[in-house]
Formats: structure tokens, C-alpha cells, sequence
């Protein structure tokens, strides 16, 4: 999926992506996806952002074994309900909005403390403003700190 690279919407964004991999209707605590995951032989669900040019490319990735290599099996059924739930039936709810924001802020803080990330970012924002090596593609404390729970909740809408 391709998405603008706009500085108004890549901390949105990037909440929103956090929300999408953490749970789902049928999985909705985060111990039951750790579980599910588990028992599909460490199946592992993965959501990504690249910047390239003036869009982003959002990536799901999902890893796991083929039925042949594992002791006892694993039911294609079973690989496609977990693929079918974070794709199309995730839990976007407030309590992981809350979780995720905090988690979200705290990573912006660490990355301030970054002395290589400090001085590039810094670098790239003298950049024109037109151009989009001029956004962080991490995303700005300052923007998350004005975001709602309705706010991510139509950047994963699309409304």
C-alpha cells in the first residue's frame, strides 16, 4: 500500500500502524495473539513504513513455517485465519491507543538522546520544506501529543 509522505499525517500514521499489529477481533488481548502466534510455530506478523520519494510504502510481512516442517503440522487454515484477522479484523480500541501513544512517545523521546540521530534529523530539516527528506519519517512528539483516538481511527479508515 502507498500512502503520501506528508509531515501533517506520518505521526498519525505511524501510531496507526502500531495499533493495526497488536490485536484483533479474534485475538483481542495481546496475550491471546502471543498465544496464537505461538501455537502456529512462532508465526510472526510484521508491519513496516518506508519512505520512498514522495510516498509511503506500508508493508505487512508475515513469516512462518510451512506445514511440512513442522513435528506435528500446521493447518493452512489456521495460517490464513491469522493472516485474514490482522489484515482485514484488527482491534483498533481506545485502551491500545492510550498503550501505543505512550509507547510511541517514549521511542520519540529515546531518539533524542541519539546523537547520530539528533544531528541528521537536524541536517535534513534544513532541507526545502517541499521536499521529503525534510520529514522525519519517525514521526514528532509535538504532533502525538495533539493526536486523538478518532484521529487514528480515520487515518485507518481512510476517512
Amino acid at each position: 500500500m502507498f500512502l503520501p509522505f506528508e509531515r501533517e499525517t506520518i505521526t498519525v500514521t505511524n501510531l496507526a500502524l502500531r495499533m493495526l499489529k497488536r490485536k484483533t477481533e479474534a485475538f483481542p488481548s495481546l496475550q491471546q495473539v502471543a498465544l496464537a502466534l505461538n501455537e502456529a510455530y512462532s508465526f510472526r506478523v510484521s508491519l513496516h513504513m518506508t519512505g520512498l520519494g514522495n510516498k509511503l510504502m506500508i508493508e505487512y510481512r508475515f513469516q512462518y513455517l510451512q506445514s511440512q516442517y513442522c513435528p506435528t503440522g500446521l493447518e493452512d487454515s489456521t495460517v490464513l485465519k491469522i493472516m485474514d484477522q490482522f489484515l482485514f479484523h484488527p482491534l483498533i480500541d481506545a485502551a491500545s491507543f492510550e498503550e501505543c501513544k505512550a509507547q510511541y512517545e517514549d521511542k520519540l523521546l529515546r531518539l533524542q538522546d541519539d546523537p547520530d540521530y539528533l544531528s541528521s534529523s537536524q541536517c535534513l530539516s534544513l532541507l526545502d520544506k517541499g521536499h521529503t527528506s525534510s520529514i522525519s519519517i519517525q514521526g514528532y512528539q509535538s504532533d502525538l501529543e495533539t493526536l486523538s483516538y478518532q484521529d487514528v481511527q480515520k487515518r485507518i479508515h481512510g476517512s
